[in-house]
């Protein structure tokens, strides 16, 4: 009788029968196995504890998960769930509100005293004119909050240079009713359709893939794009005139943005480079497995930059420019390190 009811307890948590699964059974105080109706219904119990046990042997026996990539994609949605989750909970000091959040909108460049730079997820940079402005990225939406302190009342455009999601995870602060938003056109799928670009089991078929992975990193949710953007392209707003200058590597269709003032000129890269001639980082430019194709076009987008004589090149990633002219600072050498980074003489 006991052996019997202790093999039965063995089917329930694996369906091994083995002797040496028996003993060990018999030994695991926390199964409480025994011969009697009792002990069957206490491991039930156990197992599914908000069902009623009437009879121990009408209960059907708890069945193993049937493949070991089951477990997996349990443990990798466990992952994207602290991911989501751990940063609320380690770093806000009010609930909602991270640390990160607390940053102020500062001057971007002594040189354009209308460009300003909040730092959070991403550099989220502002243009303003008089009481309107628009923002080249987003970040996590918190540079709203901040917006009196520079005397801006109204956003009315959101431009992005790239489709990754530190660039736009606070999309849902915005009113889209005011608020109009564009991006680069080659990345309008990324924004508008995200799911197609996050697949359990990705092919080689599949679009933005190398080897069955993916390389980019779409947003949360779908964005509606109002514009989108080509190379070449003429963006006006309040009489500014910004250039839309292609420039893919660190994303497959990441853009910059050109101002022009008289004869100057200054950038919004992207993730292109940080200050400094630094990548951004290497596997958003894994497009391939041992030929560097996305380093290769990336290196290209920076040969181009280098070739606009830019007075100031403000990055979305990383240091910002520092408000200086001295020719010792990055700013003032933003040509130099594109050149120095693009490997040109």
């Amino acid at each position: 009788m006991e052996t019997s009811s202790v093999r039965r307890c063995s089917a329930r948590i694996g369906g091994r029968r083995s002797a040496a699964a028996t003993s060990g059974l018999r030994r695991a105080s926390i199964y409480s196995c025994r011969a009697s109706t009792s002990g069957l219904q206490s491991l039930t119990q156990m197992t599914m504890p908000r069902q009623s046990i009437k009879n121990a042997n009408s209960v059907r026996p708890w069945q193993p998960l049937a493949r070991k990539d089951d477990l997996m994609r349990i443990v990798l949605a466990l992952l994207g769930l602290l991911s989501w989750v751990a940063p609320e909970i380690l770093c806000a000091s009010e609930p909602g509100k991270s640390v990160v959040a607390a940053s102020m909108i500062e001057p971007a460049s002594d040189a354009w005293p209308n460009v300003f730079v909040h730092q959070v997820t991403c550099n989220v940079y502002l243009l303003r004119e008089g009481d309107s402005a628009i923002l080249f990225n987003l970040g996590d939406g918190s540079i709203l909050d901040h917006l009196k302190t520079i005397g801006v009342k109204n956003i009315e455009w959101i431009v992005f240079t790239d489709h990754h999601r530190e660039q736009c995870q606070g999309i849902d602060r915005i009113d889209r009713a005011t608020i109009k938003i564009a991006a680069p056109k080659e990345e309008q799928a990324l924004f508008e359709t995200p799911v197609q670009f996050r697949k359990w089991r990705p092919t080689l078929g599949d679009a933005h893939t190398v080897h069955g992975a993916s390389y980019v990193r779409p947003p949360a949710a779908a964005i509606k794009l109002d514009r989108a953007l080509a190379d070449g392209e003429l963006f006006t707003w309040r009489g500014h005139e910004i250039t839309c200058v292609s420039t893919p590597g660190h994303s497959p269709g990441g853009m910059s943005y050109v101002l022009r003032n008289g004869d100057r000129a200054c950038a919004f890269t992207g993730g292109v480079m940080h200050d400094g001639a630094r990548m951004t980082n290497w596997f958003d430019t894994e497009w391939d497995y041992g030929f560097g194709k996305g380093l290769d076009v990336l290196i290209e987008s920076v040969q181009q930059l280098s070739t606009l004589k830019l007075s100031s090149a403000f990055p979305a990633q990383g240091l910002r420019m520092p408000v200086n002219n001295s020719k010792t600072t990055t700013e003032s050498s933003s040509n130099s390190a594109l050149t120095t980074f693009a490997g040109i003489p």
